[in-house]
């Protein structure tokens, strides 16, 4: 593993990022989280979430919560990944029916980085979002704005 030296405009992100803990906006502009960061068993089946699940309304909007960097747009499985970097902070959005951004685009908070996809066997319309620090997981619940 190699360790990164930051440049400044980097470190200066990572510390205005950091300073807006608790104080981040939702990707979604309506929505409730449906599922926690953390260890999850259903059906018998034992999963892991390096995330939280915002269920919305269909084809809503998806807003990047900081400026940053667009560090990678993925296909996965037919719906989207948009991982945007913040220094040493990076977000993530995925299960998203389209994209908006495109791979060292810069971003400001809510600019919309895609939709929301629709689960077609419920009808339900969900957007994951994950927050790291380098490649460790945090609770992203921790970092928004309560409701």
């Amino acid at each position: 593993n190699t360790v990164l030296t930051p440049t400044p405009e980097d470190a200066k992100l990572s510390s205005d990022f950091l300073g807006n803990k608790g104080h981040l906006p939702w990707p979604v502009a309506n929505g409730v989280i449906t599922q926690a960061m953390g260890r999850h068993t259903e059906h018998g089946i034992t999963s892991e979430s390096d995330g939280v699940e915002i269920k919305t309304n269909e084809g809503a909007p998806v807003r990047v919560v900081f400026d940053g960097k667009v560090q990678a747009v993925e296909n996965v499985y037919g719906t989207y990944l948009v991982v945007v970097n913040h220094g040493a902070y990076f977000t993530a959005y995925s299960n998203l029916k389209s994209v908006s951004v495109s791979k060292g685009q810069k971003l400001t908070t809510k600019q919309m980085v895609g939709t929301a996809a629709t689960d077609p066997s419920t009808g339900d319309s969900s957007v994951q979002f994950s927050l790291y620090k380098g490649v460790d997981p945090v609770n992203p619940q921790l970092w928004l704005k309560p409701e």
